[in-house]
């Protein structure tokens, strides 16, 4: 999806709704697609495929919206997402967009670790207590919704686990080239973790991606790799 690209679950699911449409005969405005994770992916593709009712999704990768036809994505969708999930942060943006509060008891953890803590459904709050997006960042001005977004700070960078980090890789490149990455160290008392502030740097191998483009070694600033040394 990262890539472009229709996974196959997509086709799976746009048989099922069909076959169920057909053989019950639901109108479209009688169906809601729900989903978690990949399955919000689905959920959004069948919204934008099929035009149904609503979408309820959580922790949802946005897949590529260009594919869809522009009304059926209008309205009712609604994204229940944690404020650390950085799978909800990569994809586009549709819909309107809830934070909800971890569980209580569940650690948010930094790096690798972050993506079954932040991610996991089982690991979400009451939804009722969720709040929409943009009251979230009026009370957490340091919040980052989406990592593709505006210009990203080099602390923002840091909260990308390492095992994520090749899927912003080229758009942080680019941000790089324009200008569009401020060095900055996090602000006092703001962590994710509760660790004290960390402005460390360490050097990344370079690599080659799919397509063959050879990316040379960089800097990265503080991160996962840094904490946990």
């Amino acid at each position: 999806m990262i890539r472009g690209r229709k996974p196959k679950q997509f086709e799976k699911a746009e048989e099922f709704v069909a076959d169920m449409i057909s053989k019950f005969n639901i109108p479209l405005d009688k169906l809601t697609a729900i989903g978690n994770s990949e399955g919000g992916s689905e959920a959004i593709h069948i919204k934008g495929t099929f035009g149904v009712k609503e979408v309820y999704t959580y922790n949802p990768y946005i897949p590529n919206l260009d594919i869809y036809d522009y009304q059926n994505l209008q309205s009712n969708i609604y994204n229940f997402r944690t404020s650390g999930d950085v799978v909800s942060k990569a994809g586009e943006s549709v819909g309107e967009d809830f934070i909800v509060p971890l569980k209580a008891g569940v650690e948010a953890r930094f790096g690798s670790l972050s993506i079954p803590t932040w991610h996991r459904i089982e690991n979400m709050g009451d939804c009722t207590e969720a709040e929409p997006v943009f009251f979230y960042e009026l009370r957490h001005p340091e919040f980052k919704n989406k990592i593709r977004k505006g210009v990203l700070k080099s602390y923002e960078i840091e909260d990308i686990p390492q095992d994520m980090y090749i899927l912003f890789d080229a758009d942080i490149n680019d941000r790089l080239k324009n200008h569009a990455v401020v060095n900055e160290v996090r602000p006092f008392g703001y962590s994710l973790t509760g660790r004290p502030n960390c402005a460390g740097t360490y050097r990344v191998s370079g690599y080659t991606r799919d397509d063959g483009t050879k990316v040379s070694s960089y800097y990265r600033t503080c991160g996962a790799k840094h904490l946990n040394a």
